[in-house]
């Protein structure tokens, strides 16, 4: 089961709950290799606060070691993730598996994720050997297809076909959909591609179902993915830059043996000197692991904030190759049907690329729906004019009183033509101690409050009858409808339809064979309400 709690541009802060394990997503699956276990998954834990680790069957297999149940070996509580050995004919050229026999071990050894036998597809790969990998690794996934399986999306570096496999793939329902075959490209810092990649998969993909891209495991590039709507990311790169004498930072990676000062307050770099971090690749391990562990849950908090825009846009500084992936992100504007309307936090303009974010890009396209081509002054009271650092607006000099202040809110807001039905002649108006508008009354019946943090506007129910023509409409099934009458929030579940252009944080009319019941705000956008089976899908406000 996967809901959304919070998100930003295609990001997801989720609840992914599995085998009666719950994650939050974004998360990193963290590798762990039954032979070589620099960090035990009992620290991995305890310590460093991990609930998700991969560990590969093909290596299993193979190993001396005898291994019946994953989670007593490993004495690890949280959920277990099994790789099938594709990356193993990746890098060493072949492999002694089958799909049949990886499936089967990975079930023998009580996995919670199991990951089918896909075929790695090379960025340099023909376009007729990635259809012919891509066919295959979809007969496989399709053949053998369980509850708690994986869905690997291949096609190498052509987006048609990467764009087929995962139409052909949102027709079955898997566990998780895993974007292979980008290993390479993060090695070459093809960081372009790779987001072209991505947002192809993303946008030709369910919405219900939690995206992995399978061995991203550096900090540098975790914000950049978790904005495409990337959730789980893994990689082995800890240990492995740890065993390469290199340092991981969230901006790159540095030779241990070449630094003079540790530039972190980890528990690793707070408590050893740079000359222990040398001579010892386990404590390297630990302090690369505490990184990657940081940056995931900065992102998380980053999504709840509505500040992950400003985060990768400090990120993507870190190399040339990231800005201009990021850039040509922008240019494709993805984020208009996902991004919320409204945020908690201000819009902070960083410098060109900021032109391009989703909120200004909404605003001048409905200025210029209502006809407007300089800022009505009113609108300073309303998110990103009122609630932004940085940027100047190009302001009119006209004056309103406070009626046409709240038509203008309400047309920008809900549609031209909502403010006058909204706000007849006589409306009552009542003001904060700082004379701010708060309130809009009609015949002593609460039409709207004006949110103080955004200048939205927060329908009642007498404001939302009034104006129900202009609201997006989300329907539910009869069985259900005495609980948004009552008041209570509408399920994912029980959506029977939604009006196309509901975006999250939008006033929404909850209605039931085509009747109104209740007013509140979307949580989801419209194709979510009809793909997700779980979680909220509208914050009711009040039952009509």
């Amino acid at each position: 089961m996967f809901e959304l709690k919070a998100r930003e541009g295609l990001a997801r802060l989720g609840k992914f709950t599995h085998n009666n394990h719950t994650i939050i997503t974004p998360n990193i699956a963290v590798v762990v290799n039954p032979n070589k276990q620099i960090i035990p998954p009992k620290e991995l834990e305890n310590e460093f606060g991990v609930d998700l680790i991969i560990t590969n069957a093909y290596i299993i297999k193979n190993s001396k070691k005898p291994i019946k149940n994953l989670h007593e070996f490993y004495k690890f509580s949280g959920l277990i993730y099994t790789d099938s050995g594709t990356y193993q004919m990746y890098s060493k050229g072949e492999v002694g598996i089958t799909n049949e026999e990886t499936l089967r071990i990975q079930k023998e050894l009580g996995s919670d994720i199991i990951t089918p036998l896909d075929v790695f597809t090379l960025p340099s790969d023909s376009k007729l050997d990635a259809l012919r990998k891509l066919i295959e690794t979809n007969k496989r996934i399709k053949n053998s297809l369980t509850q708690n399986m994986v869905a690997p999306i291949q096609g190498g570096i052509h987006l048609d076909l990467r764009k087929k496999a995962c139409k052909e793939l949102s027709k079955i329902n898997p566990l998780i959909y895993a974007i292979g075959g980008i290993v390479p490209l993060m090695n070459a810092y093809d960081f372009k591609r790779l987001t072209e990649i991505v947002l192809a998969c993303k946008q030709n993909l369910p919405s219900n179902v939690p995206v992995h891209a399978f061995g991203a495991g550096h900090p540098i590039i975790f914000s950049l993915l978790a904005l495409l709507g990337i959730d789980l990311f893994d990689s082995a790169s800890y240990a492995l830059f740890a065993r390469e004498g290199r340092y991981l930072t969230e901006y790159g990676t540095k030779k241990i043996n070449e630094m003079q000062f540790l530039p972190c307050n980890c528990k690793i770099c707070a408590s050893h000197t740079i000359k222990e971090l040398q001579n010892d690749f386990s404590l390297l391990a630990r302090h690369n692991l505490y990184v990657i562990m940081r940056e995931i849950k900065l992102i998380r908090e980053a999504i709840h904030e509505h500040k992950l825009f400003d985060l990768v846009s400090s990120r993507i500084r870190a190399h040339p190759s990231l800005y201009y992936a990021y850039k040509w992100l922008l240019e494709q504007a993805p984020f208009m049907d996902s991004d919320p309307v409204t945020k908690h936090s201000a819009f902070f303009w960083t410098g060109p690329l900021s032109d391009l974010r989703p909120e200004l890009l909404r605003a001048k396209a409905r200025l210029k729906e209502l006809g407007f081509k300089k800022v009505p002054r009113p609108l300073k009271l309303m998110y990103p004019f009122g609630q932004s650092e940085g940027i100047k607006f190009n302001y009119s000099k006209k004056k309103y009183n406070d009626l046409e202040t709240l038509r203008l809110l309400a047309d920008y807001q809900l549609g031209k033509g909502a403010g006058k039905t909204l706000f007849p002649e006589r409306t009552r108006i009542v003001y904060t101690r700082n004379r701010r508008i708060n309130k809009a009354f009609l015949d002593n019946e609460l039409l709207c409050v004006l949110r103080a943090s955004d200048g939205h506007i927060i329908l009642h129910k007498a404001g939302a009858m009034r104006i129900k023509k202009f609201l997006k409409k989300v329907e539910v099934n009869k069985e259900v409808a005495q609980f948004p009458k009552s008041g209570k929030s509408v399920f994912a579940k029980h959506v029977v339809k939604a009006s196309p252009g509901i975006i999250p944080c939008m006033e929404v009319l909850v209605t039931c064979n085509n009747m109104p019941i209740a007013v509140g705000e979307s949580l989801l956008n419209s194709k979510e309400m009809k793909e997700f089976k779980s979680g909220v899908a509208v914050q009711v406000r009040e039952g009509l």
